[in-house]
C-alpha cells in the first residue's frame, strides 16, 4: 500500500480495501444508471426479487446497487449472510 497508510493496523488496512471494493461496484453502477440501459432496470428487478425473499434490507441504498453488490459478492465466493455482515460493516 502506499507510505500514506503506514501504520494502520491489518484491520485498518482490511476495511480500507474492502471499501474499494464497493466504489469499483458503485462507479460502474453509475454509469449503467446513466446509460439506461436494460441492465439497470434488471438489476432493479432483482433487488425487488432479493428484497421480498428477505435477503436484502430495505434501505437508502437504491435497490439496482445494492442488487449488484449481492450479484457480485455471492459470485466471489461469499454467502447471502455474510453479504448482509460484510454490507452492514461499510
Amino acid at each position: 500500500m502506499r507510505t500514506e497508510y503506514e501504520g494502520l493496523s491489518p484491520e485498518e488496512e482490511d476495511k480500507l480495501r474492502d471499501s474499494h471494493w464497493f466504489w469499483t461496484y458503485e462507479r460502474y453502477w453509475v454509469k449503467l444508471h446513466h446509460d439506461q440501459g436494460d441492465t439497470i432496470k434488471e438489476l432493479d428487478e432483482e433487488g425487488r426479487v432479493l428484497l421480498q425473499e428477505g435477503i436484502i434490507a430495505k434501505d437508502n441504498t437504491p435497490l439496482s446497487l445494492k442488487a449488484m453488490l449481492f450479484n457480485r459478492y455471492v459470485h466471489s465466493g461469499g454467502s447471502h449472510e455474510e453479504f448482509k455482515s460484510f454490507y452492514a460493516r461499510y
